[in-house]
């Protein structure tokens, strides 16, 4: 059985699995959340800046670049790396989240990003020196994993999360409102990894970390829980009492922090077509 194989029946097995039944239903929630992801984004930007900072001394991130963020959320990559490049494209299927980063990077006064909203597996352009695909469904299977490096001319960075503590309060919640949580571990980086090692690529690995801390108004957390757990079942009174009591048990004067160790594995390569071959 290939490694190809092994990311697919993981992802089958995972809870948190994007299906045609419930695509919509993950598009709402990011656009019920975005302008709050931005938020944490700034909290966190120490990380990011981190990975960015990697790619710069690698030489995989160059001031001459055009660079495509697949599934760029509010910029968390993306207005950082248009800081050093040319010009960044964030690609997200999210309308909200493509606000978000408009928005941002107004407020930044950068003029090098452009946001378009699309699917991952509906883009058709290429030609891009870095190709980066950050935490994104999109490119969450062996076929959006190869496309990056068909759709980049030099480089690609995939960046997944390690295993840490920062989704504790989702997993507790989860036991609480949908049932017993059995993670797959769909997202580990072992799968998209040894998918390249077997399709004779040379990825390099590394890990980063951080210690990050997120406040959020009590009543907008209460929200896009509700919403997140939309997701995945019927929700009714007493489901959103459970949310809203978790909530605010562990909020202060209207604040839901959350405060963890986050790691990030970011696996860089260059597609044995590109110019560094």
């Amino acid at each position: 059985m290939t490694w190809q194989d092994e990311w697919s029946k993981a992802h089958d097995r995972s809870p948190l699995n994007v299906t045609a039944e419930n695509e919509s239903r993950w598009k709402r929630y990011w656009n019920a959340c975005a302008e709050q992801y931005g938020r944490d984004v700034d909290a966190e930007a120490h990380l990011y800046q981190a990975v960015v900072d990697h790619l710069l001394r690698e030489g995989r991130l160059c001031p001459t670049d055009s660079v495509l963020d697949v599934g760029c959320g509010p910029g968390t990559y993306t207005i950082p790396m248009a800081q050093h490049a040319l010009c960044v494209m964030g690609l997200d299927p999210a309308e909200g989240m493509i606000h978000e980063l408009s928005r941002r990077a107004d407020e930044k006064r950068l003029t090098n990003v452009e946001g378009t909203v699309a699917r991952w597996d509906e883009f058709g352009i290429g030609g891009f020196d870095l190709v980066v695909s950050a935490l994104s469904p999109a490119a969450s299977n062996s076929e959006g994993l190869m496309k990056m490096g068909s759709t980049s001319k030099r480089d690609c960075c995939y960046i997944a999360p390690a295993r840490g503590k920062e989704m504790n309060a989702r997993n507790d919640l989860w036991e609480r409102v949908v049932g017993e949580f059995r993670p797959s571990f769909a997202y580990d980086i072992k799968y998209p990894f040894n998918i390249l090692i077997e399709a004779g690529e040379r990825p390099d690995l590394k890990h980063i970390s951080a210690s990050v801390e997120t406040e959020v108004d009590a009543d907008v957390a209460i929200s896009n829980f509700q919403t997140y757990f939309e997701i995945f079942t019927e929700m009714d009174d007493e489901k959103r009492a459970v949310i809203r009591d978790f909530v605010l048990d562990r909020s202060e004067y209207g604040i839901f922090r959350k405060k963890a160790k986050k790691v990030l594995a970011v696996m860089t390569w260059s597609p044995a077509h590109g110019s560094r071959a």
